[in-house]
């Protein structure tokens, strides 16, 4: 039987076709046209992530009150909301008046000796230079005439005069940026506060636009799709931020038990590192060898002896409980997709690489289990061979 030509589907493949080939020819134009919606929604999407960061603590809160109770109430919420800012608050306050003095007095002995350490070790070089005549009679027979000698110095200087240009007029757009940021997050805030306390009729409204739009096979599965994106997010941010303080008070009691300084701030620095998984913890670690070493260098470099022994604890014991539990992607895909979106994206990418490459590995898992349960396929091991199908004696090779 001849196959009914379907002129609805085949004018939506058209269309489509036609918008791909002309965003193709006018990349240009539909790139502005996504970075001037961007800038115009950019409150409102900085809202929409502080609300899902509030909504982590405003949910537990809310929940326990409910459950001391016996019942939810609205007011329950505004008390949640109420802790979940108190507690941020708190946060910044701690990191306004602890942690940014000790990182002042950090920077103020790293400047103080600083010169001293550059003072030693060009003494170490004219000293080894003067051990070793030959090495500097090799050096002295390069032919370098003054005249190259001068250009190369005023190119320096050229370059530093336009590295000093930029930097001012960096400064003064740093400056306009920084008040048009103000304005969006007092928008986004404000925002996030309407969404904490509507969100279920928001919720409501978006599944009766996504079922009047869609095919009921189609709406179901793009809720399905949201219910899975926000508990993988969800779980993802409260993992790390769990990950990050106790890494962070790893970092600190380990560096007051072997006598390290600047305990506070690269403690802080490497908790606050986490958020970027495996390689934040080495980022942070980087940082406070350079500052202790300075000091000390074997002072920097058994720190990074510390620092690897840590991140062998939290890579192995804490992360995969913590984090790799609640994402559920295995510890394999999370290195592979933490290099590749930091390649493509920098350090976002990095940081959301492991939230939606999971949302995508279990959509994967999802659907190739599917396959196989249809095909009667079961109990494939690493080393399988052959393969039993379901209520019959036939095998399949898989080579």
């Amino acid at each position: 039987m001849t196959k009914r030509f379907d002129a609805k589907k085949f004018f939506i493949v058209v269309i489509i076709l036609i918008l791909f080939i002309m965003g193709i020819i006018y990349l240009q134009d539909v790139t502005d046209l996504l970075q001037l919606l961007i800038r115009v929604f950019r409150p409102f999407l900085i809202g929409i992530g502080m609300a899902f960061l509030l909504n982590i603590p405003t949910q537990f809160f809310e929940n326990l009150l409910a459950k001391w109770l016996g019942k939810s109430v609205i007011w329950m919420r505004m008390i949640g909301i109420f802790i979940s800012l108190l507690l941020s608050v708190f946060g910044v306050y701690l990191l306004m008046f602890l942690v940014i003095p000790d990182l002042r007095d950090t920077l103020t002995q790293f400047i103080s000796v600083l010169p001293d350490r550059i003072y030693r070790f060009a003494s170490w070089i004219n000293q080894t230079l003067a051990d070793h005549p030959k090495f500097v009679q090799a050096i002295m027979s390069i032919n370098i005439s003054p005249e190259q000698i001068q250009s190369y110095v005023t190119g320096l200087l050229n370059n530093a005069f336009n590295v000093a240009t930029v930097t001012l007029q960096s400064l003064f757009d740093v400056t306009v940026n920084l008040f048009g940021l103000i304005f969006d997050v007092v928008v986004a805030f404000v925002f996030a506060l309407a969404l904490l306390l509507t969100k279920e009729s928001v919720i409501r409204q978006f599944k009766k636009f996504v079922y009047a739009l869609f095919p009921l096979r189609w709406a179901n599965f793009l809720v399905s799709l949201g219910h899975t994106t926000n508990n993988t997010f969800k779980n993802f941010a409260s993992g790390e931020f769990f990950e990050a303080i106790i890494l962070g008070l790893l970092t600190y009691f380990g560096m007051l038990i072997f006598g390290f300084p600047y305990a506070v701030t690269v403690s802080v620095v490497t908790g606050a590192s986490a958020f970027i998984p495996f390689y934040g913890a080495f980022l942070g670690g980087g940082l406070g060898a350079i500052l202790i070493g300075v000091q000390n260098f074997w002072g920097g470099f058994w720190f990074l002896v510390l620092i690897v022994v840590i991140q062998q604890i939290e890579g192995n014991l804490i992360y995969p409980y913590v984090v790799g539990k609640g994402v559920g992607l295995p510890t394999t895909w999370t290195l592979v997709t933490i290099t590749v979106f930091g390649a493509l994206f920098g350090v976002l990418g990095m940081i959301l690489s492991v939230p939606i490459t999971s949302i995508v590995y279990q959509l994967l898992s999802e659907n190739v289990n599917f396959t196989l349960e249809q095909k009667g396929v079961e109990d494939i091991q690493h080393d399988t061979t052959w393969v039993k199908v379901k209520d019959t004696n036939f095998k399949t090779s898989l080579k």
